[in-house]
């Protein structure tokens, strides 16, 4: 995907619009390992497998909705006022700020969650 900027926001945007998809396609990945897992019938802790898919869909949800909200943001950047007044928070600015938190936060619950997944993974291959 090609984004073309026009404002340093918008930049950001683009950046987290990168993120996402990259996020996305390692959910994909950790989907795939989790079907392969699922379809061993052997030793696996069956209680475990269900709180990683659950975990799973929850981060595959929450980064939808990351998603959304990025590209809500990126629209009313697009056509809202200007960020050149930096000493007056502007509704966009604390939007956009609540929007760099929810993608920080996202990255350390993915990270962690990756972590325990692919040890889990490795010990029931």
């Amino acid at each position: 995907m090609q984004f073309t900027e026009s404002t340093p926001r918008q930049a950001e945007h683009f950046e987290w619009m990168n993120a996402i998809d990259f996020f996305q396609s390692y959910l994909d990945i950790m989907g795939d390992r989790f079907n392969t897992i699922l379809s061993h019938n052997g030793q696996v802790d069956k209680q475990k497998l269900s709180v990683y898919g659950d975990m799973l869909e929850y981060l595959r949800d929450r980064l939808n909705d990351i998603r959304n909200e990025v590209n809500a943001h990126l629209e009313e950047v697009e056509t809202g006022e200007s960020f050149e007044n930096r000493l007056n928070m502007s509704s966009q600015d604390i939007h956009h700020f609540g929007v760099k938190e929810k993608i920080d936060l996202f990255e350390e619950m993915l990270s962690g969650f990756r972590t325990e997944f692919n040890e889990f993974y490795v010990n029931n291959l």
